[in-house]
């Protein structure tokens, strides 16, 4: 994908929730203990399970960088000052849409619909062809077969970018679709990138400019990863790191597990992509105690929360305010809505030890 296409995949993630889906009853309380504090989570039934949910199960190897914990190890040095600078929108007034330029708060968002991407199972359904639109659609090796077996409900957002997830669970096979489009039994995109189920959920580092490997997000990280998904919640516990866009990743340079960038602010006081963010201890107590007091809190606030705190964030792309990433076709209505958690800031996360820094020569230039 060229660096335009790249950048265009990149500010499609830069929009926030518009809207939601789900019913949810109680089951057990769990205690969790932060600080000293011991406070209740709820684990809720009603979260429907939507499209290829893999049964609960974590996507990719046990040695992932998304199924590490990571709520022991200690915060960069520098952790502070990169919040602040991340914390500010880069992108020029010009290049926002208009979602984006009314946008004046930069507390944390969920995207549960717009900007989410859809996951669907391969394997039942119809027979479904698979088209690229352009004379080059990703790495060669990459693209999907001709033909699928496709559900009906396998339909693109086309109003969000297309993004388009499908798993072969059976192959141990997910393919990720950006600017997807659905005519009947025809599925056309612009580009694809495969990945491995029982793979590291990272992609590799390219040597050279020739050999640049992106994929749908900025960073170079499946779409797979991260998500929140609705089995999941229904079970009151999230056992992966998630992924966030942030309004001022890095420009040129970025850590693992990211493999590319987009970033645009400043390269040496910004956070890269790649890097992890833990919610912080207090802000963790903070939330589970107005949970004992308000009968407002959506039931799977805390369930997310606790995997910032366990699991942290993966820095995966850029947007206009903090913003995680849920599976859109799943049903979240009155368990978890896109501002559950809006009273967190970029502020109350710690950016993790980074290790060592890489430059992408093809990332767009840093925001004057």
């Amino acid at each position: 994908m060229t660096p335009l296409l790249r950048t265009a995949a990149a500010l499609a993630a830069a929009g926030t929730t518009l809207a939601l889906a789900a019913c949810g009853t109680a089951e057990p309380t769990k205690t969790v203990t932060v600080g000293g504090t011991p406070a209740a989570r709820t684990a809720a039934t009603g979260a429907a399970a939507g499209g290829a949910d893999l049964g609960g199960r974590n996507p990719f190897d046990s040695s992932s960088p998304w199924n590490a914990q990571v709520q022991s190890l200690p915060a960069d040095p520098n952790s502070a000052a990169m919040i602040r600078v991340s914390a500010r929108q880069p992108v020029d007034e010009s290049e926002q849409t208009y979602l984006q330029s009314r946008l004046t708060r930069r507390n944390l968002a969920i995207n549960l619909t717009g900007w989410a991407p859809g996951v669907y199972g391969v394997g039942n359904g119809s027979p479904v062809k698979l088209i690229c639109r352009q004379s080059r659609c990703g790495k060669v090796g990459d693209p999907p077969p001709d033909t699928l077996r496709l559900g009906s409900d396998a339909v693109p957002d086309p109003g969000h970018d297309g993004w388009l997830v499908l798993v072969d669970e059976a192959n141990k096979t997910v393919w990720d679709l950006w600017r997807a489009r659905r005519a009947g039994n025809t599925l056309s995109y612009a580009f694809a990138r495969k990945w491995r189920l029982d793979g590291s959920g990272v992609g590799p580092v390219s040597a050279t400019l020739a050999d640049r490997t992106p994929s749908i997000r900025g960073s170079g990280l499946p779409m797979l990863a991260g998500l929140i998904r609705p089995r999941e919640l229904r079970a009151g516990r999230i056992p992966h790191a998630l992924a966030i866009a942030i309004p001022g990743p890095a420009s040129d340079v970025f850590v693992a597990p990211a493999s590319t960038t987009n970033g645009l602010a400043s390269r040496t006081k910004a956070i890269p992509e790649g890097a992890r963010l833990r919610l912080r201890g207090e802000a963790l107590t903070r939330l589970q105690r107005s949970a004992s007091t308000s009968r407002s809190r959506n039931p799977g606030a805390l369930t997310v929360a606790q995997a910032l705190y366990t699991y942290g964030a993966i820095v995966v792309d850029r947007a206009n305010a903090p913003t995680l990433y849920a599976q859109r076709n799943g049903n979240y209505v009155g368990y978890l809505r896109e501002n559950a958690l809006s009273e967190l800031k970029l502020t109350d996360f710690d950016v993790l030890p980074l290790g060592r820094r890489r430059t992408d020569s093809a990332a767009p230039p840093e925001a004057k």
